[in-house]
């Protein structure tokens, strides 16, 4: 192996440019994420319309109500139908796994954690046995055979960073990997509890306002039918919720929040590269511990998934 721990400069906080691949099943869930969420809201919409064209139609048996009803129910039909054929979110989740992997893995080969530590490790055999696990990860994922996964997937920076000292892998690591994730999973638990706190709040006064409704219509102040729009848009307002599960979300990157400030406070401890070796074991371990709940939450159990390292090259993990 070249030693290029040169091209680090003493308290430089060096991130390393990761596998292709890792921005490749990105970006493929990002797209699938997108298309599941503007679907859903397209589906909750419409049925709303309906509902409304179904009030219109109460008031104006002749007006343009009816046809109003149709259109939405048409076009609810239509976007679950899209949902069923394309299986968005499928695609959504396989991807989020192929890059959670993905990025695992080139972290552990950057800094040389298991399985790709340094200690009695042949050169040839850790990368062959890096590119072989992320091909595995991608064989799993073919939509995201795109051009942005083409390339190299051993970058210069990834060599540089392994070739490094220990110190410097471990500012690296500590900076790149452990403070970028805290900092992710610190902000989304924020903005989760606070779009939970929304969305509560709206279906609360979307009941509110059923219940005035249905107390109005009761006592003969209220002509229309106004209940079936109002039970439609909290219906459809649950729905959101449950399908973004903000609550769940933001419990569970709270917690991985504390539990990797726990980790960081290790890692000036680590001074051998067997200790390296196993704290960075320890670190993506609770890394991908919040990704698994996340599948978890969702009643899914993807094949997308961490492949074991090929066997006789270095030690497992």
């Amino acid at each position: 192996m070249t030693d290029r721990s040169a091209a680090i400069q003493p308290g430089e906080s060096f991130v390393p440019r990761l596998s292709p691949a890792v921005k490749a099943a990105d970006d493929a869930s990002i797209a699938a994420q997108t298309s599941m969420l503007r679907a859903t809201r397209l589906e909750l919409g419409f049925v709303i319309m309906a509902a409304a064209g179904g009030t219109i139609a109460s008031l104006w048996p002749a007006g343009p109500g009816a046809m109003l009803s149709v259109v939405g129910f048409l076009g609810a039909v239509m976007a679950s139908g899209y949902v069923a054929r394309t299986r968005p979110e499928r695609d959504w989740y396989d991807g989020r796994a192929a890059a959670e992997s993905c990025k695992t893995l080139a972290w552990r080969y950057a800094v040389g954690g298991r399985p790709f530590g340094l200690t009695g490790a042949h050169a040839r055999q850790t990368d062959e046995a890096l590119v072989t696990s992320l091909q595995e990860v991608l064989s799993a994922l073919p939509f995201a055979a795109t051009e942005e996964g083409v390339g190299p997937q051993i970058t210069d920076e990834m060599r540089t960073l392994r070739a490094a000292p220990l110190a410097d892998r471990r500012r690296a690591y500590e900076r790149g990997r452990i403070a970028d994730q805290q900092d992710w999973y610190a902000g989304k638990a924020r903005f989760n509890d606070r779009r939970a706190r929304a969305w509560r709040q709206v279906v609360m006064a979307l009941e509110l306002a059923g219940l005035a409704a249905g107390i109005a219509t009761i006592g003969g102040f209220l002509s229309f039918d106004l209940l079936g729009v109002i039970a439609a848009a909290a219906a459809g307002a649950t729905a959101w919720l449950q399908l973004r599960q903000h609550e769940a979300l933001a419990r569970a990157y709270s917690i991985a929040t504390g539990e990797l400030s726990s980790i960081r406070s290790l890692i000036a401890y680590q001074l051998t590269e067997e200790s390296w070796a196993d704290f960075i074991d320890q670190a993506e371990e609770a890394i991908s511990r919040e990704h698994t709940l996340w599948r978890a939450s969702r009643g899914v159990m993807t094949t997308v998934g961490l492949p074991a390292p090929a066997r006789g090259s270095h030690p497992e993990p």
